[in-house]
């Protein structure tokens, strides 16, 4: 369970910093663009009643103009060459030994911007972890007990598969 919690927390930064602006999907699309992560999706062997699907896509509906939003918040104080300095400075960071907000404040503090643009960037990345976080709950309230349980057990598999 914790490494559920960690894993998306460690790469979010990184994740945010090369996400493009969220669109809407078509609806032949069935995966996100390449580098961009889908927060409405499930793994590809959880399968969802047409229930549970029109509740997801009211979900979409919701948030996907609140994730834009947030995206371009994001994109007016940070620029491509802020992003390549950020992703950079993260990996050396993690690279060192450092994790979760000591990787983040060292792959702020490598910009070479004022502390009013930092803050700016650090309201919009936590504007939009804060979207995702109730993306998140509302996704796992979509689920049966059976479907938690066999996501659990799959991202444990996958663990086991990482650390060996």
């Amino acid at each position: 369970m914790r490494r559920l919690f960690i894993a998306p927390l460690a790469f979010g930064l990184v994740g945010l910093v090369a996400a493009a602006p969220v669109a809407a999907p078509k609806a032949t699309e069935s995966k996100p663009a390449a580098g961009q992560h889908d927060a409405f999706s499930f793994p590809k062997d959880t399968k969802l009643s047409s229930q549970q699907q029109e509740l997801l896509d009211e979900l979409r509906k919701e948030y996907e103009p609140k994730l834009a939003e947030a995206q371009a918040r994001l994109d007016k104080v940070l620029t491509p060459d802020h992003r390549k300095v950020l992703e950079e400075a993260h990996k050396k960071a993690v690279a060192a030994g450092k994790k979760g907000p000591d990787a983040r404040a060292e792959a702020l503090a490598a910009l070479k911007i004022s502390a009013e643009e930092k803050s700016k960037i650090v309201e919009a990345y936590e504007a939009r972890n804060k979207i995702m976080a109730e993306i998140r709950a509302k996704k796992s309230a979509l689920l049966t007990d059976e479907q938690k349980e066999h996501m659990k057990a799959a991202a444990a598999k996958k663990a086991r598969t990482i650390k060996n």
